[in-house]
């Protein structure tokens, strides 16, 4: 769907060039942290399911995210496998600044139905996210995500 079709109370939360942790924090006034659902990782690759949480357990955003491993040194592989900083937090921490390849929008209409009295959902009942590849500056991937907003 093109950006421009998606709610107001939502596009400002999607339709950026950064990191989506990095975005929230600063519109929402919030820190956030992951809860993993479910994750799994090789020496190649980590794979898991997420939510970003503020501080008072409250969901921000639901996600799943495919982290390409062999791309990172040694230390910041096993930071991502343990860390329950966001993907994003990480890579801005250690000045990687990536680039997005690929992004598209989508709706997921009723996909949260109980999650409705979240503050910062104002105007629509429909729920929106969005994909893309992060890119390293060689152009190799490092990732692979998809986020949805509740």
């Amino acid at each position: 769907m093109a950006p421009e079709e998606i709610c107001a109370c939502s596009r400002e939360a999607l339709v950026h060039q950064g990191y989506m942790t990095g975005a929230l924090q600063a519109s929402r006034g919030c820190s956030l942290r992951i809860r993993r659902l479910w994750q799994r990782h090789d020496a190649r690759r980590l794979e898991r399911s997420i939510l970003l949480l503020d501080e008072r357990q409250r969901c921000h955003v639901a996600a799943w995210i495919k982290i390409e491993l062999l791309a990172f040194e040694p230390r910041l592989k096993r930071q991502l496998v343990e860390s329950d900083l966001p993907f994003g937090s990480i890579l801005a921490r250690a000045g990687i600044r990536p680039s997005f390849s690929g992004r598209q929008y989508f709706a997921l209409p009723g996909l949260f139905a109980a999650s409705g009295a979240i503050a910062y959902r104002r105007c629509c009942d429909g729920h929106y996210g969005r994909s893309h590849c992060m890119l390293g500056e060689d152009g190799r991937v490092l990732a692979e995500v998809y986020e949805a907003l509740p």
